[in-house]
């Protein structure tokens, strides 16, 4: 029988490392890329706050797109005039850098084990960024037209080219996917799979899901192979982002682009079996929260699905909702719309309802600070910070405050 040259074996040892990588904690954050985890679940384990309460405002300029957390509790805020802004947890400037080879539509910065940045927009540019805001390095290709993922091992995942933290490639390209990459569970033969989106040829491709393997050919070369795709055969339409269930499934949520508009959360196990569908509205969005929960809001709905497909609740929200939302430890699920930010409690009841701004008009989705604070972005071109209580007097104010009381109280004592 012919061996193999040493060569060959070295490939699959490093490209193996790849398929079966090892984990690595990304940085300690509450909310370090786009979806809040590389499974893009959209929950937190942080409470929010039961009242909101006005903290502090900071400019940015242009309308604020989803932000994240770095492990220091320093925001990043991106906009859409193609700036990237640090600012810090007591609402100051850090710093701010132009877009990505100089174009707009920042997408979510991603932040990297090592507290390093990694940015991209829709028009294919991308750039890294150390924490103090330096440019580490910056590239214009094809390959970079999504919101990066921080992989498992602590890789970048972009729209069809997974790159080392110095922007090196590792391994092949894969099939463009024109949502965010979302990794697999971990475990089985599932592991190293990736999720992607994208649509079949044409001005009126219909929505594909797409399950994507890494492995090796006759030739001894690795490729990304399909391991299983859906095709919505309902004309025109798109998939969102893939979200992952601790149970490995795959919630996904899908919407019609002609009338009549329509949207469906579909499940499928890891392996593509579907497992049910869901009618909820037009233009949905999704989040899963810690108990596995699927929340979803459609047109002025907001609902609540257990695991296996059953409905738990729905409540009307009053307003169209057509943004990505959030769910925190708690349960509470928190609503982007074009008049506020609304918070629905786990029981499905509102809790409150915010105007966010001075319109009124959130933009970006919210997110937690370790302490509970609230950050959202607005149209007006702020970042808002709300804190989860009251803020509390300070003993230098409530001293000040029972010594005024002194003298009335001895007047009172002379009558």
């Amino acid at each position: 029988m012919k061996t193999k040259p040493i060569a060959f074996w070295l490939q699959v040892a490093l490209l193996s490392s790849v398929m079966l990588r090892g984990t690595v904690a990304v940085a300690q954050s509450p909310w370090p890329m786009w979806g809040g985890d590389r499974f893009h679940t959209r929950s937190t384990t942080i409470v929010g706050p039961s009242q909101p309460t006005f903290k502090w405002k900071a400019y940015v300029g242009g309308a604020v797109r989803e932000c994240s957390i770095g492990a220091d509790g320093n925001i990043y805020a991106p906009n859409s005039s193609g700036a990237l802004t640090a600012v810090s947890p007591g609402g100051g400037i850090l710093w701010q850098r132009a877009g990505a080879g100089g174009l707009s539509g920042y997408a979510t910065a991603a932040v990297g084990p090592d507290g390093n940045l990694y940015s991209a927009n829709g028009n294919y540019a991308a750039a890294s960024y150390s924490p103090n805001g330096e440019l580490r390095w910056s590239s214009y290709n094809q390959e970079l037209a999504r919101a990066p993922t921080i992989a498992a091992d602590g890789s970048i995942w972009t729209s069809r080219l997974k790159l080392s933290a110095n922007g090196d490639a590792i391994g092949p390209s894969y099939s463009e996917s024109r949502t965010p990459v979302s990794e697999a569970r971990a475990g089985g033969v599932y592991a190293g799979d990736i999720y992607t989106t994208t649509a079949t040829p044409g001005s009126l491709g219909a929505g594909v899901l797409k399950t994507q393997r890494l492995q090796l050919n006759a030739q001894g070369q690795w490729y990304w192979a399909t391991a299983w795709s859906f095709e919505a055969s309902m004309g025109p339409s798109h998939f969102g982002t893939p979200a992952v269930a601790e149970n490995g499934n795959v919630i996904v949520a899908w919407s019609r682009d002609a009338v009549p508009l329509d949207g469906k959360i579909r499940a499928f196990s890891p392996a593509g079996a579907s497992l049910w569908t869901v009618g909820v509205g037009a233009y949905p969005e999704l989040a899963i929260g810690s108990d596995g929960t699927i929340y979803a809001h459609g047109g002025q709905q907001l609902w609540a699905i257990n695991p296996d497909g059953s409905i738990r609740w729905t409540t009307d929200l009053g307003v169209g909702a057509n943004a990505p939302l959030v769910v925190d430890g708690a349960g509470t699920v928190y609503v982007r719309t074009s008049s506020g930010l609304i918070a629905v409690a786990s029981n499905g009841a509102v809790s409150w309802n915010i105007s966010v701004g001075q319109n009124g008009s959130p933009s970006g989705t919210p997110l937690f600070g370790a302490d509970g604070t609230m950050y959202v972005g607005s149209v007006d071109g702020f970042l808002y910070a709300y804190a989860p209580v009251p803020e509390p007097a300070s003993a230098l104010g409530l001293a000040a405050g029972l010594f005024a009381l002194v003298p009335s109280l001895r007047r009172r004592g002379q009558r």
